[in-house]
């Protein structure tokens, strides 16, 4: 898809990292995680067509087919030939226990094959969380990668360059050997899904230090290993900014649905701050203020203009999300590092340091790759 007409770009530069040049031609791909009621899909797409001319505003969509609305596969299935459709395992309801491992991948396999339709096709995994043991994480690795190949067998041949096995890991071993098992189907893809996480049963997945050193290692190894490389589950208008620059090829996020079903909406580079005044998690930012900070941050869509609209209506809130991190993910593919490091820095510390961090690494691989040479 093209990128909005309302998109700005910001131009800045940051001495400090004057020497590097990392421009990347492609987006990343986001996938728009849908698996919400059919309803509100079809209110979302007319929202979007009044808006922009265009019926369908989602370009790759992802949605978990065992805990799927009825409805959504007919409107999926109407667009396939305009967005990229990806089947999620559940890996999420499987950690916060709605769905078990074994009955899952039964269901699943049973789905597939009848719907064989789709572009990706998630293999079954048992993400990890903070909260994990040493002994539930070894059981919960080995128990992935032993459904690997036991799952794919249970699948006609013709799904092999669709399948997609997910890689968890808190250490750089555990994601090399997670990466050899999965290497084993031999696959055109590999998913990655090991964050921190937090709030109630550890629902929510966000980068720290320690998991963005193992999505670097993940994603060197598919670079090595010839294979393009999916984040699961993160995607906030900061964290794409360092996924960005890692870098990896695509992520899927539900984040831009939740964060507006709670009253809460994106501003690009900072994250999500509420305009409701009924949320005690996170920040209220009156409407001078959002408007000042998407003034700084150029950001401008037909979802934020009317302000009423935006503090009382879900879809709005939520397709302004959306707009946001297309904008913001295109807005990247033409930036120069060093510019989205002064971007980001300058509205989100934290982030800013995270990113900073990246290109330190990467910064360092190319001085010692031009030593070599």
């Amino acid at each position: 898809m093209e990128h909005p007409p309302w998109r700005r770009r910001v131009v800045q530069k940051c001495s400090k990292y004057r020497n590097i040049i990392l421009i990347l031609v492609a987006a990343v791909k986001f996938f728009a995680s849908l698996t919400i009621n059919r309803c509100h899909v079809i209110k979302l797409c007319s929202l979007w067509g009044q808006a922009t001319g265009r019926p369908f505003p989602f370009s790759h969509v992802l949605v978990s087919p065992l805990v799927l609305r009825n409805g959504i596969l007919p409107v999926l299935y109407k667009y396939r030939r305009h967005c990229t459709v990806m089947f999620d395992s559940g890996g999420f309801h499987i950690q916060q226990k709605v769905l078990r491992m074994q009955h899952a991948s039964e269901q699943l396999a049973t789905f597939y094959c009848t719907h064989d339709w789709a572009d990706i096709y998630v293999l079954p995994d048992y993400p990890l969380t903070s909260t994990d043991s040493v002994r539930q994480i070894a059981y919960k690795l080995r128990v992935t990668a032993r459904g690997y190949l036991s799952f794919a067998s249970r699948l006609p041949p013709a799904f092999s360059s669709k399948l997609l096995p997910v890689v968890h890991g808190l250490t750089s071993r555990q994601v090399k050997r997670s990466v050899t098992e999965a290497l084993k189907l031999r696959p055109r893809r590999l998913g990655f899904g090991s964050f921190g996480t937090s709030g109630a049963r550890s629902a929510v997945n966000f980068l720290t230090s320690d998991s963005i050193s193992m999505l670097s290692v993940f994603a060197g190894l598919c670079v090595t290993n010839r294979v393009t490389s999916h984040v699961f589950g993160v995607g906030g208008p900061a964290s794409i900014c360092v996924l960005r620059y890692i870098p990896v090829d695509s992520f899927d996020t539900a984040g831009w649905i939740r964060a507006a079903a709670y009253g809460h909406v994106y501003v690009p580079f900072l994250g999500a701050v509420n305009v409701t005044g009924k949320s005690a998690s996170h920040r209220y930012m009156s409407r001078r203020e959002f408007r000042r900070v998407l003034g700084y941050t150029g950001h401008c869509c037909p979802f934020c203009d009317d302000d009423a609209l935006l503090r009382e209506s879900w879809h709005y809130r939520a397709l302004h999300n959306f707009a946001v991190l297309f904008e913001l993910n295109h807005r990247l593919s033409k930036m120069r590092a060093t510019d989205a490091l002064k971007q980001l820095s300058s509205i989100n510390r934290r982030y800013g340091g995270y990113l900073a961090t990246v290109l330190d690494e990467k910064r360092f691989a190319v001085r010692r790759a031009m030593t070599k040479t």
